[in-house]
């Protein structure tokens, strides 16, 4: 949703109307992602997500999140078009009325505050010259709550530079990272007794626009990560370079639905980002010298009539070299999941999610485990993207490795809960 020419939210900013202002607001942007709701579990004493980036989020997110985007075009004439962005993001567990912005559990932060200006480069007037901190062009696989590729931060660069059929977009982002080092001495607790930073400045250059066959396209990046010891920093960790490739190829069609296919390549810090979230921004220092892994992902959504829709996930992680000191064996994840949804009219319908993962951490230790969701589902039209969406559910969980993972010998849980999902822009 757009929300334009938005004069009673105006009147009510005074700081966006100061007297003597040398521009005006012509247009004011709001969007939004929020995720909310309660439920009871079988075995543990509070609901908690389980894998979820394995095993699928349906009936699997314990969290409040809300990020909130406000945007406004700030000037505009023949040659430039500017444009502000900035968003706000609370998230906590939800689990009381008031929850103080100093609980442990709450997060509240700017997470993009940005200027972008078209036409600033007289010799390319349809490129973006952008300075600040934003999302920038982040990918994600949204039935597993997976940002695979995400070179976001504070920092600048140029979008949609015109080059042969595609565009080319250049950025430099900083995304710094600790080292934490543990103190023993007093006993095994693990308790971190200091923790050192590593600057890491990031270089991200795309291509995207290379038609490959009809309705089909390719978007390819590197990102180069370089990280430095800062002044007070003594431990040991690798801060040698490391790149990160990725190459997505998309296929749209508005009859059966959209597939995506990621292939990455991590070398150092970015090889252990590959088994994690937000690969690209992520860069782990933590990693041994020379390592490396690949990620294969495939997801998208098949629709197969009006009634019946299945979206799917599948990823396949590796290491080439090893990531951790000591390993045995290549530290893999292999994540299955398909969500089939079976619509009753035009707000109502029925919705499973079923997953399963099988990992090892390379030295040796195996992880697996499985998850069945089962939900009733009303939202705004029929399509699968149609949000809000609120949803009563029921959740299945087995570990098929750690017996206790859900409280003594209790291997099994069961969730029992209600949830809204939503976006809007």
């Amino acid at each position: 949703m757009k929300l334009t020419k938005l004069n009673s939210l105006l009147l009510s900013l005074p700081i966006l109307a100061t007297s003597g202002s040398a521009f005006a607001i012509n247009d004011f942007d709001m969007s939004a992602y929020y995720r909310a709701g309660a439920a009871s579990t079988s075995n543990t004493a509070e609901y908690k997500k389980w894998n979820h980036q394995k095993v699928g989020r349906l009936g699997n997110e314990h969290d409040l999140y809300l990020g909130l985007g406000l945007g406004a075009e700030v000037f505009q004439d023949d040659q430039y078009d500017v444009y502000f962005q900035s968003r706000l993001v609370y998230k906590s567990d939800g689990a009381t009325d008031w929850e103080s912005m100093n609980a442990d559990d709450t997060d509240f932060m700017f997470k993009e505050i940005n200027v972008a200006v078209k036409g600033m480069i007289t010799a390319l007037p349809d490129s973006t010259v952008w300075v600040g901190k934003r999302y920038n062009q982040r990918h994600d696989n949204h039935i597993i709550d997976t940002y695979f590729w995400n070179v976001s931060g504070s920092g600048a660069g140029i979008d949609y530079i015109p080059v042969g059929d595609g565009l080319l977009s250049v950025s430099a982002i900083r995304s710094d990272k600790s080292d934490q080092i543990f103190d023993l001495t007093g006993g095994l607790d693990g308790s971190v007794n200091d923790v050192k930073t590593v600057n890491v400045n990031i270089f991200d250059i795309r291509y995207k626009g290379i038609d490959l066959w009809k309705n089909a396209n390719v978007e390819v990046g590197f990102d180069y990560g370089m990280p430095n010891e800062s002044t007070d920093y003594d431990g040991d960790a690798n801060v040698d370079n490391g790149l990160l490739s990725t190459v997505l190829i998309t296929h749209k069609d508005k009859a059966w639905g959209m597939n995506k296919t990621v292939i990455q390549y991590g070398t150092n810090g970015f090889s252990a980002a590959l088994f994690k979230d937000h690969a690209g921004k992520n860069y782990f220092i933590n990693t041994e010298e020379d390592s490396s892994a690949y990620r294969v992902m495939n997801f998208g959504l098949i629709n197969f009539n009006e009634t019946f829709t299945l979206a799917h996930s599948a990823y396949y992680t590796s290491s080439v070299d090893d990531i951790k000191a000591n390993q045995i064996e290549d530290q893999t994840t292999l994540s299955l999941v398909v969500r089939p949804s079976l619509r009753w009219d035009e707000h109502n319908k029925t919705i499973m999610e079923l997953g399963y993962f099988d990992s090892t951490n390379g030295l040796g230790q195996d992880d697996s485990g499985s998850k069945i969701t089962i939900a009733q589902a009303w939202s705004i039209g029929k399509s699968f993207w149609a949000r809000p969406e609120l949803r009563v559910f029921a959740s299945y969980l087995k570990d098929s490795d750690d017996k206790s993972e859900f409280g003594a010998n209790k291997d099994t849980n069961v969730i029992v809960g209600v949830q809204v999902e939503g976006w809007f822009k």
